[in-house]
């Protein structure tokens, strides 16, 4: 188990204190590019989740959610038994 004290942004843990960006974008599907950059402006950058939907013109619920696909922040969400 990690040493490192958990960061808490937006009532979300961050997993993850660094996100390492593609070097080949143009081989990239666009959904790729689109997790690629919430990623890098979530992590990286510090942007808030609001100022990434607003500038990727998609919903902080989509934001959200992909940070979690990714593995950038812990899921919350209830999981059934």
């Amino acid at each position: 188990m990690s040493s490192r004290i958990a960061e808490i942004r937006e009532g979300f843990e961050v997993l993850k204190d660094r996100f390492e960006v593609p070097t080949e974008l143009m081989k990239l599907h666009r959904a790729n590019l689109v997790a690629m950059s919430i990623c890098d402006m979530f992590v990286n950058r510090g942007s808030s989740i609001s100022v990434i939907a607003q500038a990727l013109n998609i919903t902080p619920g989509n934001v959200v959610t992909t940070l979690i696909a990714e593995g950038m922040l812990k899921d919350r969400r209830k999981k059934p038994h």
